[in-house]
């Protein structure tokens, strides 16, 4: 609370509010880069360990590896499993709609993200003219003998509110193209990913029945 008051204090209630998207900024970067950081995976090294699964038939394991798995790319691949049954065409188009799902969960957040980057130096421009028209008024109200003490107030306000606007601006900007780029990277791995489990099922038979078998046995094992 001390914090706040200083900054009301010196910039006004509008340096409070860049503050408070300051912190909501931090927090977004903060929650998208540990989920990016989750959701990446090396795509050639978890295919290939699926693939292997699936060529000694055990299916219940490749889907356990995919279940197990934070990520777009561990879903495409367990869509493409149960899906193995379906002609090249039809595998496509429902790893499509797997796709379609799963890029919105990375996009979350981002556009908030963009909304404060975009914000915060209006708000500032803001303070910057409300602390002018205090300037001004001192200067109406005491008139051209105005000492720089009866200004200072107001030019404070106005420098506070720009420098916090910019200095919350620039760097939330930044963050937000770096997490945009991330989430290009991540979705050519879902592009790859579907494109190399498509050629596998295509070209290997894979009899999805075992998992049904193998899911029976269990159940009634229990």
């Amino acid at each position: 609370m001390d914090i706040l008051q200083s900054l009301y204090n010196g910039g006004g209630i509008i340096t409070v509010f860049i503050v408070i998207g300051a912190l909501f900024a931090i927090y977004l970067i903060l929650e998208r880069f540990y989920h990016f950081q989750r959701a990446r995976v090396d795509v050639d090294e978890f295919i290939n360990g699926i693939t292997n699964n699936l060529r000694h038939e055990n299916l219940i394991e490749a889907i356990k590896i995919c279940d197990e798995t934070p990520g777009p790319v561990p879903h495409i691949v367990r869509a493409a499993i149960l899906r193995a049954d379906k002609s090249e065409v039809e595998l496509r188009e429902s790893l499509k709609d797997v796709a379609l799902t799963e890029i919105p969960r990375l996009e979350r957040n981002l556009t908030l993200l963009a909304t404060i980057a975009t914000l915060t130096p209006l708000l500032g421009l803001l303070g910057t003219v409300v602390g002018m028209i205090g300037a001004f008024k001192a200067l109406h109200t005491v008139g051209l003998n105005a000492s720089p003490s009866d200004l200072a107030g107001s030019i404070e306000l106005a420098l506070y509110s720009t420098a916090a606007g910019l200095s919350v601006a620039i760097p939330a900007n930044a963050f937000y193209n770096i997490l945009v780029d991330r989430v290009k990277g991540l979705i050519l791995d879902m592009e790859k990913t579907s494109n190399q489990i498509v050629y596998f099922l295509m070209h290997n038979d894979v009899d999805i029945s075992a998992i049904r078998g193998k899911s029976n046995k269990s159940t009634e094992t229990k």
